[in-house]
């Protein structure tokens, strides 16, 4: 009775764990979802000139009901004419920008608004890999969703488990 309490509390405690939080946006042809896995890394998926994934640190302050993330270290990114990811390494132009955030504000239970529009741009640059990439915005809000649905990405060349995970994708550097 013991070993079955406790494989119960540690089938528990992994499936708590590993939960994952999805918001997404979607306005103008423009398509990005943002997932916070086990409430400290961020995922940023985008369509904007080409598909881009992002991880970086992420900061849950549940007293100022804000998230925020860090600008990350690399960046895998897809043009429409490849059929392999690239990767390419933030390079930091001062010390600063290691500690460069994104802040957004949990407004209600469903979505989440961006504070200030002059630190996303800021973000984006001092981003080295967003400048060489043109990725020029990021959303202003987003909406919680259940799941991210990676058709809207509309990159039917490329497997959806590529696109939830690129690191595991054939890439055009190997």
């Amino acid at each position: 009775m013991k070993k079955l309490i406790l494989l119960i509390s540690v089938t528990l405690l992994l499936i708590s764990c590993n939960k994952s939080i999805y918001y997404e946006y979607l306005s103008n042809g423009k398509y990005a979802t943002f997932e916070i896995q086990n409430n400290n890394i961020a995922v940023y998926r985008s369509n904007s000139n080409n598909y881009i994934y992002t991880r970086s640190t992420t900061i849950l302050n549940k007293v100022d009901s804000t998230i925020s993330f860090s600008l990350p270290y690399s960046m895998y990114y897809f043009e429409k004419d490849q059929e392999k990811f690239n990767l390419c390494g933030f390079k930091h132009k001062t010390n600063e920008d290691k500690y460069m955030l994104i802040t957004y504000l949990k407004s209600n239970e469903d979505s989440i608004i961006s504070i200030s529009k002059a630190d996303r741009n800021r973000f984006l640059k001092n981003g080295s890999c967003f400048v060489e990439n043109n990725v020029n915005w990021f959303p202003p809000y987003f909406t919680r969703v259940k799941k991210i649905d990676y058709k809207k990405f509309n990159l039917p060349q490329i497997e959806d488990k590529y696109l939830k995970d690129p690191i595991k994708a054939p890439k055009t550097y190997e």
